[in-house]
């Protein structure tokens, strides 16, 4: 966990971040409750490096939906802005489940097509943060529509974006042209 701890803090100082996203990954089955703990250790050392005024969320990697709940769980004395993923994408209504008993915003779609899935998703309130991916889900004219439909829901927007920087330019394209805009993920420094 120090190292987490130190790594936050060198991101937050050194490149002047204010939120930041702990990947965590864990299988698709029933795992050990011993990973539960080591990642709730990694979060809570991730919240502590990276200070007060910054924001932390984190990406589960789509874990057995029970372990997902027993992570979010865990994880919410932390304050997370949002869990990523905390059950299979493909399955909307156990991520509606999930979502019903979190008091943490639940994020997702980042490998979703179209507006059509996030419409889904939205309408059974499986997720309070929509990622999509602005060169999956159909470019910034599509997004922008997903945007105004999500607001409808009072769903955010957090670009999904590890494909560059002109991925991550569109994407500042449509932070500032939607009143929903939470965040734009950036994993090239």
């Amino acid at each position: 966990p120090e190292a987490y701890a130190e790594a936050a803090r060198v991101i937050v100082e050194d490149w002047g971040f204010r939120c930041l996203k702990l990947h965590v990954s864990m299988g698709t089955g029933l795992e050990p409750t011993s990973d539960v703990d080591r990642i709730e250790a990694a979060f809570a050392a991730v919240r502590r490096g990276a200070g007060p005024e910054v924001e932390v969320a984190v990406d589960l990697l789509n874990p057995h939906p029970v372990m997902g709940m027993q992570l979010i769980s865990s994880l919410t004395p932390h304050q997370p802005l949002f869990i990523e993923e905390p059950g299979p994408v493909e399955r909307v209504d156990v991520l509606a489940d999930i979502a019903r008993n979190s008091q943490i915003p639940i994020a997702g779609g980042e490998r979703w097509m179209g507006k059509w899935i996030f419409y889904d998703a939205l309408s059974k309130n499986a997720l309070s943060v929509l990622q999509p991916d602005l060169c999956h889900a159909g470019g910034i004219t599509e997004v922008r529509l997903l945007a105004g439909m999500a607001e409808s829901y009072y769903a955010a927007i957090a670009p999904h974006n590890p494909l560059g920087p002109i991925s991550l330019a569109a994407g500042l394209q449509l932070a500032g042209a939607i009143p929903n805009f939470l965040c734009q993920e950036q994993v090239h420094l």
